[in-house]
């Protein structure tokens, strides 16, 4: 499995980790961490959305986000997408 960039700021975050972390603590954040990035709000790294690194391009970050969290997982994209919090 690949990468799934936050919608935010674009930082990369393993999919095997992020999808271990809804089960329990042992993947790469909390499960309500996982749960909030795979909606699209944000990850650790910029607080959610509150710190976003200079010169970050939103609608770069943006579209790396939903084609990496559609093409990360066999469910059809349009159920990922349905979950997915769009501003």
């Amino acid at each position: 499995m690949g990468d799934i960039y936050c919608r935010k700021c674009g930082e990369p975050w393993d999919s095997y980790g992020v999808r271990c972390s809804l089960q329990d603590d042992n993947g790469d954040m909390s499960p309500d961490e996982a749960r909030r990035f795979l909606a699209g709000e944000g990850c650790p790294c910029c607080q959610f959305g509150k710190k976003l690194p200079e010169g970050v391009d939103k609608d770069t970050a943006e579209g790396a986000f939903l084609r990496s969290v559609t093409e990360e997982t066999d469910e059809d994209p349009v159920a990922v997408l349905g979950r997915v919090k769009f501003d």
